[in-house]
């Protein structure tokens, strides 16, 4: 009996195929939006990290309280979530976390 030349053999060899394909194809795309979302989500956490260390900060570099922004710098940092910051201001470091000098 030649059960590969059969019509059913080939219908179901087919089917299997194309339900392969549709579920690599359905694999791909998923990956491709998580990885779009989750780009845009760390564009977004980090704008508003930014903005937030900006606000927290403009006001002492006014004033000229290093001491201040010395301790917030060390605060932002010791968080693990950033590893260094400085401020700069006309090609000069004004500030710097974990002990950089100015």
């Amino acid at each position: 009996m030649k059960f590969y030349k059969s019509l059913r053999f080939k219908l179901i060899a087919f089917s299997v195929l194309i339900e392969v394909v549709m579920l690599s194809l359905l694999i791909a795309n998923s990956s491709r939006l998580i990885e779009s979302h989750l780009v845009s989500q760390s564009i977004k956490q980090l704008s508003e990290t930014k903005s937030n260390i900006k606000a927290s900060l403009l006001p002492l570099v006014v004033a000229r309280d290093y001491a201040s922004l010395d301790s917030i710098l060390n605060e932002f940092t010791h968080s693990n979530k950033i590893v260094y910051i400085f401020v700069k201001d006309d090609r000069q470091i004004i500030a710097s976390s974990n002990g950089h000098s100015r």
